[in-house]
């Protein structure tokens, strides 16, 4: 049977259209650095989910320190974005968002126009 994802509670499943269906597994892909690796992010929502009704799966590329564009240029992550996730959350270096470095927020930009858009079409990006 499987569990409508509202249901669940966490505020990224109640985000617009996200609960117009219902999954009995949800599928994450998470592609970040240490914040998401170092506080085990993955676990945290799928013991949410879980709490919820709902199971999850999920896939991780997250090496310390990893910027968006490095992650762009990874067979691994390439490899990730390959399988059928039905969420994928990506985190950026935390220097890169704030403009701390025109470049890096260029190149993170243009990494995800160029390599994770087109990957990602039609999926949930968070």
């Amino acid at each position: 049977e499987s569990s409508e994802l509202c249901s669940a509670g966490p505020a990224l499943l109640s985000s617009p259209g996200f609960c117009s269906h219902t999954l009995d597994t949800m599928h994450i892909a998470w592609i970040g650095n240490s914040y998401v690796y170092y506080h085990d992010l993955p676990l945290m929502l799928a013991g949410l989910l879980a709490a919820g009704g709902v199971s999850s799966s999920s896939g991780q590329v997250t090496p310390g320190g990893q910027r968006l564009a490095q992650h762009a240029a990874d067979p691994s992550v390439a490899a990730l974005l390959e399988q059928p996730w039905d969420v994928a959350v990506l985190q950026d270096n935390s220097a890169v968002p704030g403009g701390a470095d025109s470049g890096d927020r260029a190149a993170s930009e243009s990494a995800l126009r160029d390599f994770f858009a087109p990957r990602l079409a039609g999926r949930r990006v968070l």
